[in-house]
């Protein structure tokens, strides 16, 4: 039971006392550098461990590439037509409109 229990528990008992022993040595927090370390490791980990141990098969992948694409084409279309109907730039707006977190 151990077993199971530890992998799930023990990262949450690290990042406190990391936190923990940061603010006891009194180390000065750099939100850029921990923002930074973060989005630059910590994200493409998760991503890449929540593909790794996902169980589908390579086709439902497939579909929901081509379902992405489809939006992404649908949004900058439609994005673009609006644009060329209000009569605003594209260049400046059709980034945002096309891609959903842009």
């Amino acid at each position: 039971m151990y077993a199971l229990l530890i992998p799930i528990v023990a990262p949450v008992f690290i990042i406190t006392l990391l936190g923990y022993s940061w603010a006891r040595l009194a180390i000065p927090f750099q939100r850029d550098f921990v923002t930074g370390l973060v989005m630059n490791i910590g994200v493409p980990c998760l991503i890449l461990n929540g593909i790794a141990h996902l169980e589908a098969d390579a086709s439902l992948f497939l579909y929901m590439m081509g379902y992405a694409l489809l939006a992404l084409i649908s949004c900058a279309a439609i994005g673009g037509a609006l644009l060329r109907l209000l009569g605003q730039p594209l260049r400046s707006y059709l980034p945002p409109l096309g891609f959903g977190n842009a």
